[in-house]
């Protein structure tokens, strides 16, 4: 069964040309896309927990995965409406940090 990362990296989604994904050292790392949205091949159900690192969120799933959203948390205070498509809803980025 693959991971998240690498589901995530062969998703339509991820792979699009408006999104970009990278594995670094086993973390996925995601930018916005430029409809200010990160696509996660993941349910929100299965977030374990969620840390802000300098101006990036964190999220760790329930199998211990990494996803570094770089800058969402700098963006989740901004007024541009950043927000997070998971496999069962979207969610605000401000949403995930409160």
């Amino acid at each position: 069964m693959p991971s998240v990362a690498q589901d995530q990296l062969t998703s339509k989604g991820a792979a699009g040309a408006t999104s970009a994904a990278v594995l670094v050292s086993g973390a996925l790392v995601l930018n916005a896309d430029a409809a200010h949205t990160f696509q996660i091949n993941t349910s929100q159900a299965n977030i374990a927990r969620v840390d802000i690192v300098d101006v990036d969120l964190v999220l760790t799933t329930r199998d211990g995965a990494k996803i570094i959203l770089q800058g969402a948390a700098l963006n989740a205070f901004s007024a541009d409406g950043f927000k997070v498509v998971f496999l069962d809803g979207v969610a605000q980025l401000e949403a995930l940090v409160q």
